[in-house]
Protein backbone atom coordinates (compact mmCIF):
# COMPACT_ATOMS: atom_id res chain seq x y z
CA UNK A 1 0.00 0.00 0.00
CA UNK A 2 2.89 2.36 0.77
CA UNK A 3 4.37 1.86 -2.71
CA UNK A 4 0.98 2.54 -4.29
CA UNK A 5 0.60 5.74 -2.27
CA UNK A 6 4.03 6.90 -3.41
CA UNK A 7 3.20 6.02 -7.02
CA UNK A 8 -0.09 7.93 -6.77
CA UNK A 9 1.66 10.96 -5.28
CA UNK A 10 4.31 10.96 -8.02
CA UNK A 11 1.66 10.58 -10.73
CA UNK A 12 -0.17 13.62 -9.36
CA UNK A 13 3.04 15.68 -9.31
CA UNK A 14 3.98 14.68 -12.86
CA UNK A 15 0.52 15.40 -14.18
CA UNK A 16 -0.04 11.81 -15.38
CA UNK A 17 -3.83 11.75 -14.78
CA UNK A 18 -4.31 8.30 -16.29
CA UNK A 19 -1.72 6.68 -14.00
CA UNK A 20 -3.04 8.62 -11.00
CA UNK A 21 -6.61 7.42 -11.62
CA UNK A 22 -5.51 3.82 -12.17
CA UNK A 23 -3.43 3.85 -8.99
CA UNK A 24 -6.25 5.42 -6.97
CA UNK A 25 -8.66 2.69 -8.09
CA UNK A 26 -6.20 0.01 -6.99
CA UNK A 27 -5.74 1.71 -3.60
CA UNK A 28 -9.54 1.85 -3.14
CA UNK A 29 -9.92 -1.84 -4.02
CA UNK A 30 -7.24 -2.90 -1.54
CA UNK A 31 -8.82 -0.74 1.17
CA UNK A 32 -12.23 -2.34 0.62
CA UNK A 33 -10.67 -5.81 0.70
CA UNK A 34 -8.94 -5.04 3.99
CA UNK A 35 -12.23 -3.85 5.48
CA UNK A 36 -14.06 -7.00 4.36
CA UNK A 37 -11.40 -9.17 5.95
CA UNK A 38 -11.02 -7.29 9.24
CA UNK A 39 -14.76 -6.82 9.96
CA UNK A 40 -15.66 -10.54 10.24
CA UNK A 41 -12.56 -11.13 12.37
CA UNK A 42 -13.72 -8.44 14.79
CA UNK A 43 -17.27 -9.86 14.95
CA UNK A 44 -16.07 -13.43 15.31
CA UNK A 45 -13.90 -12.31 18.20
CA UNK A 46 -16.84 -10.63 19.94
CA UNK A 47 -19.47 -13.33 19.39
CA UNK A 48 -16.97 -16.17 19.43
CA UNK A 49 -15.98 -15.47 23.03
CA UNK A 50 -18.48 -16.85 25.55
CA UNK A 51 -17.16 -14.32 28.08
CA UNK A 52 -18.19 -11.29 26.02
CA UNK A 53 -20.35 -9.13 28.33
CA UNK A 54 -24.06 -9.28 27.47
CA UNK A 55 -24.32 -5.51 27.05
CA UNK A 56 -21.71 -5.67 24.27
CA UNK A 57 -23.65 -8.47 22.55
CA UNK A 58 -26.86 -6.44 22.87
CA UNK A 59 -25.24 -3.29 21.49
CA UNK A 60 -23.74 -5.14 18.53
CA UNK A 61 -27.00 -6.82 17.53
CA UNK A 62 -28.86 -3.52 17.82
CA UNK A 63 -26.22 -1.75 15.76
CA UNK A 64 -26.34 -4.36 13.02
CA UNK A 65 -30.03 -5.35 12.95
CA UNK A 66 -31.73 -2.43 14.78
CA UNK A 67 -34.62 -3.84 16.81
CA UNK A 68 -35.66 -6.34 14.13
CA UNK A 69 -33.77 -9.20 15.78
CA UNK A 70 -35.92 -8.88 18.91
CA UNK A 71 -38.67 -10.86 17.18
CA UNK A 72 -36.48 -13.35 15.34
CA UNK A 73 -36.12 -16.97 16.34
CA UNK A 74 -32.60 -17.88 17.44
CA UNK A 75 -32.24 -19.95 14.25
CA UNK A 76 -32.87 -16.80 12.18
CA UNK A 77 -30.29 -14.84 14.18
CA UNK A 78 -27.75 -17.62 13.69
CA UNK A 79 -28.51 -17.72 9.96
CA UNK A 80 -28.09 -13.95 9.58
CA UNK A 81 -24.81 -13.93 11.52
CA UNK A 82 -23.48 -16.78 9.40
CA UNK A 83 -24.54 -15.09 6.17
CA UNK A 84 -23.16 -11.67 7.11
CA UNK A 85 -20.03 -12.59 9.05
CA UNK A 86 -19.42 -16.32 8.80
CA UNK A 87 -20.01 -16.56 12.56
CA UNK A 88 -21.10 -19.80 14.25
CA UNK A 89 -22.53 -19.31 17.74
CA UNK A 90 -21.62 -21.61 20.60
CA UNK A 91 -24.47 -23.00 22.70
CA UNK A 92 -23.51 -20.63 25.51
CA UNK A 93 -23.53 -17.54 23.26
CA UNK A 94 -26.82 -18.59 21.66
CA UNK A 95 -28.37 -18.89 25.12
CA UNK A 96 -26.94 -15.51 26.11
CA UNK A 97 -28.65 -13.98 23.08
CA UNK A 98 -31.86 -15.83 23.94
CA UNK A 99 -31.82 -14.37 27.44
CA UNK A 100 -31.29 -10.84 26.09
CA UNK A 101 -34.13 -11.40 23.62
CA UNK A 102 -36.43 -12.48 26.46
CA UNK A 103 -35.44 -9.39 28.41
CA UNK A 104 -36.28 -6.92 25.63
CA UNK A 105 -39.62 -8.60 24.93
CA UNK A 106 -40.91 -9.28 28.44
CA UNK A 107 -41.15 -7.74 31.90
CA UNK A 108 -41.07 -11.13 33.56
CA UNK A 109 -37.35 -11.08 34.47
CA UNK A 110 -38.06 -7.90 36.45
CA UNK A 111 -41.14 -9.34 38.15
CA UNK A 112 -40.58 -13.06 38.72
CA UNK A 113 -37.60 -14.41 40.67
CA UNK A 114 -37.58 -17.61 38.60
CA UNK A 115 -37.23 -15.77 35.30
CA UNK A 116 -34.63 -13.49 36.86
CA UNK A 117 -32.73 -16.58 37.99
CA UNK A 118 -32.64 -18.03 34.48
CA UNK A 119 -31.64 -14.69 32.95
CA UNK A 120 -28.86 -14.18 35.51
CA UNK A 121 -27.38 -17.59 34.72
CA UNK A 122 -27.70 -17.38 30.93
CA UNK A 123 -26.47 -13.81 30.60
CA UNK A 124 -23.31 -14.48 32.53
CA UNK A 125 -22.22 -17.56 30.61
CA UNK A 126 -23.64 -20.27 32.87
CA UNK A 127 -26.39 -21.87 30.76
CA UNK A 128 -29.66 -22.17 32.66
CA UNK A 129 -31.28 -25.56 33.19
CA UNK A 130 -35.06 -25.34 33.01
CA UNK A 131 -35.50 -28.77 34.61
CA UNK A 132 -33.64 -27.90 37.82
CA UNK A 133 -32.89 -24.67 39.66
CA UNK A 134 -29.28 -23.52 39.38
CA UNK A 135 -28.76 -20.36 41.39
CA UNK A 136 -26.41 -17.64 40.17
CA UNK A 137 -23.56 -16.42 42.36
CA UNK A 138 -23.81 -13.04 44.04
CA UNK A 139 -21.60 -11.51 41.34
CA UNK A 140 -23.75 -12.99 38.58
CA UNK A 141 -26.95 -11.67 40.19
CA UNK A 142 -25.50 -8.18 40.62
CA UNK A 143 -24.27 -8.20 37.02
CA UNK A 144 -27.69 -9.27 35.76
CA UNK A 145 -29.41 -6.46 37.63
CA UNK A 146 -26.96 -3.92 36.22
CA UNK A 147 -27.35 -5.16 32.63
CA UNK A 148 -31.13 -5.35 32.90
CA UNK A 149 -31.29 -1.72 34.00
CA UNK A 150 -28.92 -0.68 31.20
CA UNK A 151 -31.12 -2.35 28.59
CA UNK A 152 -34.46 -1.36 30.11
CA UNK A 153 -33.87 1.62 32.41
CA UNK A 154 -37.58 2.40 32.59
CA UNK A 155 -38.36 -0.88 34.39
CA UNK A 156 -38.24 -1.52 38.14
CA UNK A 157 -37.48 -4.72 39.98
CA UNK A 158 -40.32 -6.29 41.91
CA UNK A 159 -40.04 -7.01 45.61
CA UNK A 160 -40.00 -10.70 44.68
CA UNK A 161 -36.81 -10.31 42.60
CA UNK A 162 -35.08 -7.97 45.05
CA UNK A 163 -35.79 -10.27 47.98
CA UNK A 164 -34.43 -13.22 46.01
CA UNK A 165 -31.16 -11.42 45.24
CA UNK A 166 -30.85 -10.36 48.88
CA UNK A 167 -31.20 -13.99 49.94
CA UNK A 168 -28.45 -14.96 47.47
CA UNK A 169 -26.19 -12.29 48.99
CA UNK A 170 -27.00 -13.35 52.53
CA UNK A 171 -26.28 -16.99 51.71
CA UNK A 172 -22.86 -15.86 50.46
CA UNK A 173 -22.24 -14.06 53.74
CA UNK A 174 -22.81 -10.55 52.35
CA UNK A 175 -24.93 -8.43 54.70
CA UNK A 176 -24.54 -4.99 53.09
CA UNK A 177 -26.31 -4.01 49.84
CA UNK A 178 -23.84 -3.58 46.96
CA UNK A 179 -23.25 0.09 46.04
CA UNK A 180 -23.97 -0.60 42.36
CA UNK A 181 -27.51 -1.87 43.10
CA UNK A 182 -28.82 0.42 45.87
CA UNK A 183 -32.42 -0.65 45.20
CA UNK A 184 -31.69 -3.77 47.29
CA UNK A 185 -31.33 -1.77 50.52
CA UNK A 186 -34.96 -1.93 51.64
CA UNK A 187 -35.26 -5.70 51.23
CA UNK A 188 -31.82 -6.30 52.70
CA UNK A 189 -32.79 -4.28 55.76
CA UNK A 190 -35.58 -6.77 56.47
CA UNK A 191 -33.11 -9.67 56.52
CA UNK A 192 -30.06 -8.37 58.39
CA UNK A 193 -28.97 -5.78 60.92
CA UNK A 194 -28.02 -2.62 59.03
CA UNK A 195 -26.12 -0.92 61.85
CA UNK A 196 -22.73 -1.74 60.27
CA UNK A 197 -23.61 -0.66 56.73
CA UNK A 198 -21.98 2.79 56.93
CA UNK A 199 -18.77 1.32 58.38
CA UNK A 200 -18.63 -1.46 55.77
CA UNK A 201 -19.22 0.94 52.88
CA UNK A 202 -16.65 3.38 54.25
CA UNK A 203 -14.11 0.58 54.62
CA UNK A 204 -14.90 -0.62 51.10
CA UNK A 205 -14.05 2.83 49.76
CA UNK A 206 -10.77 2.83 51.68
CA UNK A 207 -9.80 -0.59 50.33
CA UNK A 208 -10.56 0.48 46.76
CA UNK A 209 -8.49 3.65 47.09
CA UNK A 210 -5.51 2.09 48.86
CA UNK A 211 -2.70 0.72 46.68
CA UNK A 212 -1.88 -2.18 48.99
CA UNK A 213 -4.76 -2.40 51.47
CA UNK A 214 -4.21 -4.23 54.72
CA UNK A 215 -7.48 -6.13 55.12
CA UNK A 216 -7.97 -7.51 58.60
CA UNK A 217 -10.07 -10.37 59.94
CA UNK A 218 -12.50 -8.21 61.87
CA UNK A 219 -16.20 -8.14 60.98
CA UNK A 220 -16.11 -4.86 59.05
CA UNK A 221 -13.09 -5.79 56.92
CA UNK A 222 -14.50 -9.23 56.15
CA UNK A 223 -17.79 -7.74 55.00
CA UNK A 224 -16.02 -5.08 52.92
CA UNK A 225 -13.84 -7.74 51.27
CA UNK A 226 -16.83 -9.95 50.41
CA UNK A 227 -18.67 -6.98 48.97
CA UNK A 228 -15.66 -6.00 46.87
CA UNK A 229 -15.26 -9.54 45.51
CA UNK A 230 -18.94 -9.60 44.50
CA UNK A 231 -18.74 -6.21 42.78
CA UNK A 232 -15.55 -7.15 40.92
CA UNK A 233 -17.16 -10.42 39.81
CA UNK A 234 -20.15 -8.44 38.55
CA UNK A 235 -17.77 -6.22 36.55
CA UNK A 236 -16.32 -9.31 34.91
CA UNK A 237 -19.69 -10.92 34.15
CA UNK A 238 -21.57 -7.83 33.07
CA UNK A 239 -18.94 -5.59 31.54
Amino acid sequence: MKKLSTLYYEAILSGDKELAEKTKLEIDERTKLAQRVSRPIQINTLLGDDNTPPIEVYNFLNERFKDEWWDWEIETIEKMLWREYGTVLSDSMAEKIQSIKLLVNSQRPFLDWYYFNQIACSMTGSPADFTTIKSPSSGMAIAAMRVMKQIRPEESFSRDVKKYVCLLLKNDGIYTPPPSVPELAEEMEALVNKSNWPKVLDRLGQIINEENPDIGENEIDIQARRLLVAELAADKFGG
